[in-house]
């Protein structure tokens, strides 16, 4: 899936030397280390802080979910030393625990956890230790989470209505963005299940900064009937606290014992000036996913806190048998629909200023694969070979911190940032599915693509090379190109005779015309079939269809992206490769 064994057996290396430190909520409440040690799943162990046990803590549904990280490291870096450090017990002891593992010598550090008050438009605590430790020559990975888009963003628009309190109107938000008005949201919470939302808006937050000013305004969320006018405030459904001064933040945290399903939310400004930006998300906990925004949804980005931060990396999740690895069609990995986007703004400086322009950061940053076994953590076995299947990003997130471990084990002396170029410029491309077209490089669902490990160490995208003499093959008419393909006995015994595709995402070529931008995602070159001896390299001749070559004849680009895939004789893909078509 991302070839560790490959880049192992390629350089020789297996993280030895390298030390990676584990946040999660627990490592052996369960009691079953010392037989993951034995059996060889684990490296001997070193707990710096255990976390609660007894189900009272994070993720009290999946307790020991460290010890499934250390166990993907482990298979990925097999010779890199383990530290294991709680994520539990608030935001000061995760930034803590995150100074305290490179403290130790941890040289990658990977985590699970996101706190529901961590700042979304400011660096807090934790995302500024991640900084710190970066600037200590330390790498850092964080799951991506596992909340989609659930998520509503928007300025304060005044409604006109609200509720007198002290002779001042506390006035409702309007969801309405057009000329009517809407001052109830309706969400869906099937029965049985526990809604956590978390709300924000574009004030400072004073835990964040030495003497900040923090809010300047207290804003409410409240859920409540479907019709908006029944509160659930004896049922925990609501976010009323004073934010003046304090943090600008409010948690909804509500247990649906039914017999409703459809609710609704209430925002008030209730006093201080109207937010710029308002955001709620709705935070998965259990990985249910079954929690809906059913009217208003902006489908926004839900990674925030020190999942965006600057030094570190968020890492989103592919099931494994949704990789090229195992002939996904089109030849693309498929990202989780649960895999939470990015693109939430940074708004604040650490002191609480505003910045002059948001910054956009470039996460989540990468994706790995997650459905893979563990000797213990899971209820699904999908291969019934007596393993279970750890899911989410959690499980995607160790496999990033696995393969910077082997790069820092091949150049000790590389930088953090160093290894993020090596993973983002390996990566296989991937597509935002929420978004048309095919987003070529880096997006906000599924950052720069896959990981690729022996493409991260310096291997040459094996085991077909699409351009065996020069950087690009030309496409020298415009009739058709004229691909080198070389033949790779790894893959194919004797000579190679196989199917060639080449895809190309049609917003590569909107420039030909409206004709392309209406049309399919991918636009496919037909190909001819080669038959290359073993050890060889032949061409291929690609038949470009009428409105590619006139794309060709009239374009002002040089090159386009696009991706090569080979099918053996039943149609089944042996390997896809992001190549570039050199056009001038």
């Amino acid at each position: 899936m991302i070839r560790a064994d490959i880049a192992r057996n390629t350089f020789g290396v297996d993280g030895t030397g390298v030390m990676v430190g584990v946040l999660s909520n627990t490592f052996n409440c369960l009691g079953g280390a010392p037989a993951g040690v034995a059996s060889g799943d684990l490296p001997a162990i070193a707990v710096l802080e255990e976390g609660p046990c007894g189900g009272q803590g994070l993720l009290s549904a999946f307790p020991d979910e460290g010890r499934a990280l250390a166990e993907i490291v482990h298979d990925v870096a097999p010779g890199a030393a383990i530290a294991f450090h709680t994520a539990d017990g608030g935001q000061a002891n995760l930034a803590q625990g995150i100074v305290d593992l490179a403290n130790a010598g941890a040289k990658v550090i990977t985590d699970d956890i996101i706190y529901f008050a961590e700042p979304m438009f400011q660096d807090g605590i934790v995302a500024q230790a991640v900084d710190q430790v970066n600037a200590r020559g330390v790498s850092y990975f964080s799951a991506a989470q596992n909340d989609g888009r659930r998520s509503y963003e928007s300025p304060f628009r005044p409604s006109g209505f609200g509720f007198d309190f002290g002779g001042k109107l506390r006035e409702f938000h309007d969801f309405d963005p057009g000329p009517d008005i809407d001052t109830c949201q309706q969400i869906t919470v099937p029965v049985g299940e526990g809604l956590n939302l978390v709300f924000q808006w574009d004030q400072p937050f004073a835990s964040a900064t030495i003497g900040g000013a923090g809010s300047q305004s207290d804003m409410d969320i409240l859920l409540t009937n479907a019709a908006c006018t029944v509160f659930f405030n004896d049922r925990g459904g609501q976010g009323g606290e004073n934010n003046l001064g304090n943090d600008p933040v409010e948690v909804v945290q509500f247990s649906n014992e039914g017999p409703a399903t459809t609710f609704g939310l209430i925002i008030i400004r209730f006093d201080g000036p109207a937010p710029g930006l308002m955001k709620t998300v709705l935070l998965d906990r259990s990985r249910a996913a079954q929690i809906t925004i059913d009217e208003f949804d902006t489908r926004s980005g839900t990674s925030y806190g020190h999942l965006n931060a600057q030094g570190g990396l968020g890492v989103g999740a592919a099931f494994y048998r949704e990789t090229p690895a195992f002939g996904t069609t089109p030849p693309v990995p498929r990202i989780q629909a649960f895999s939470s986007a990015g693109g939430v703004p940074t708004l604040f400086d650490a002191a609480g200023n505003r910045l002059p322009v948001p910054q956009f950061r470039q996460q989540p940053a990468l994706v790995a694969p997650d459905g893979v076994n563990t000797t213990f953590l899971g209820p699904i076995d999908v291969e019934g070979d007596g393993f279970p299947n750890f899911f989410g990003t959690s499980a995607a997130v160790p496999h990033a911190a696995g393969v910077a471990a082997l790069l820092k084990g091949l150049n000790p002396a590389a930088s953090p940032d160093q290894i993020y170029a090596n993973l983002k410029a390996a990566a296989i491309d991937m597509d935002d599915p929420d978004i048309p077209g095919f987003q070529t490089g880096f997006d906000f669902r599924s950052g720069f693509g896959l990981i690729q490990a022996d493409v991260a160490l310096g291997a040459p995208p094996p085991p077909f090379e699409a351009e065996p003499a020069r950087p690009r093959f030309n496409c020298r008419s415009a009739a058709r190109c004229r691909v080198p393909v070389s033949c790779n006995l790894a893959q194919i015994a004797g000579n190679c005779g196989n199917r060639i595709d080449v895809l190309v995402p049609s917003r590569a070529l909107r420039t030909a015309g409206e004709a392309l931008v209406k049309g399919p995602r991918q636009i496919q070159f037909g190909a001819s079939v080669t038959n290359v001896p073993p050890g060889a390299t032949g061409n291929v001749r690609l038949t470009l269809p009428k409105r590619i070559r006139s794309f060709v004849r009239k374009t002002q680009k040089k090159s386009i992206r696009g991706v090569m895939q080979i099918r053996s004789a039943g149609g089944t893909a042996i390997e896809t490769r992001p190549i570039r078509i050199r056009l001038k």
